[in-house]
C-alpha cells in the first residue's frame, strides 16, 4: 500500500527517533500526523503514531490485500463501500525476526458520511461516528466502542440518533447487549438497561437492536428489534402514503437470524 507525496521532519538520538510531522498520500487518501519510534538494534521496536488524520481512505481491494489475515476477513465481511475517514493514534510493536507478527494497539474515531456496512443486515447511508479501542496480537483483534451515528437506513427504514456500545473478539461481533439475545430474555429483556444496548428514534419512539455477527466463511447471525411508544400515525405519513385517519400506539419485537448477507435467507 504505496503512498506519494511523502514528507516529514524527525530527529534521532539514541535509538530513539522523534518524528515532528508526516505527511503522504494514497491516491485520493491523504494520512498526517506524529510519532515516537524506539529501534534498538536487538530486540523489541515501537512505533506510536499521534494525532493521527487519515482522510478519505478508499476501502479498495488494495487496501484489502494490505491487511493482515485476520483483519482482512473481519474488514471484508464487515465490506465497507465510500471513503471514510478517522483519527486517533496507532501503536505498532514487533522485532527483527520474519516470523514474529506485527502486534498493533489502536484508539481511533471513524467518521462516515454516507457509508454502507453489512452486519448482517445491511446498514445504509450512514452519518455519523464510530470509536474504536482495540489490539491486534497477528492473529486476533480485539476491539471494543460505541456507535454514535446522525441517521441510518435499515431495511428501507431511516434511523436516527443511533448510539449504543458494539465489540469485535476475534471474528464475533457483538452489538449491543448479547444478554437480550439469551432465551431467558426473550419473553423479558426491560431488564437491560437502554445504556448497554444500541437505541435510535424512529417514528417518534424508541427501537433497539441487539446483534451477535459471526465471521466466519459465512456470515451468521442472530438479532433482536423491540419498538416502543412508536407513533402509527408518523408510520403511515412517512411510509404509507394516501393513508388517513390512521393513529396509535406501537409496540413490538421481532427475532431475526439467518446466514449470508442476503437478507432473504
Amino acid at each position: 500500500y504505496e503512498f506519494h507525496q511523502v514528507r516529514a521532519e524527525f530527529s534521532y538520538v539514541d535509538e530513539r527517533c522523534e518524528i515532528k510531522s508526516f505527511s503522504g498520500q494514497h491516491e485520493e487518501t491523504r494520512v498526517r500526523g506524529s510519532g515516537i519510534a524506539t529501534l534498538p538494534p536487538q530486540g523489541e521496536w515501537q512505533l506510536d503514531l499521534l494525532d493521527l488524520f487519515v482522510d478519505d481512505l478508499s476501502p479498495d481491494r488494495q487496501l484489502r490485500q494490505a491487511l493482515p489475515g485476520g483483519l482482512r476477513t473481519v474488514f471484508e465481511e464487515l465490506d465497507p463501500q465510500k471513503a471514510f475517514s478517522f483519527s486517533g493514534s496507532l501503536r505498532f510493536k514487533g522485532t527483527h525476526r520474519e516470523s514474529d507478527p506485527v502486534r498493533a494497539s489502536w484508539n481511533l474515531d471513524f467518521v462516515f458520511t454516507g457509508n454502507q456496512l453489512n452486519t448482517g443486515i445491511e446498514l445504509k447511508n450512514l452519518h455519523g461516528q464510530v470509536s474504536a479501542l482495540g489490539t491486534w496480537n497477528g492473529e486476533r483483534i480485539d476491539n471494543a466502542g460505541r456507535i454514535q451515528l446522525e441517521s441510518v437506513e435499515v431495511l428501507d427504514y431511516q434511523l436516527t440518533k443511533v448510539q449504543g456500545p458494539y465489540r469485535v473478539d476475534g471474528s464475533r461481533v457483538v452489538i449491543g447487549s448479547e444478554k437480550v439475545l439469551a432465551p431467558a430474555a426473550e419473553q423479558d429483556n426491560r431488564a437491560v438497561p437502554f445504556s448497554e444496548r444500541l437505541t435510535a428514534q424512529v417514528i417518534s419512539g424508541t427501537l433497539t437492536y441487539d446483534a451477535e455477527v459471526l465471521l466466519e466463511e459465512e456470515v451468521r447471525y442472530r438479532s433482536r428489534l423491540t419498538l416502543v411508544n412508536g407513533k402509527l400515525e408518523d408510520y403511515a405519513r412517512r411510509y404509507l402514503p394516501g393513508t388517513r385517519n390512521l393513529s396509535g400506539v406501537m409496540n413490538g419485537w421481532l427475532n431475526c437470524s439467518g446466514q449470508g448477507v442476503d437478507t432473504h435467507r
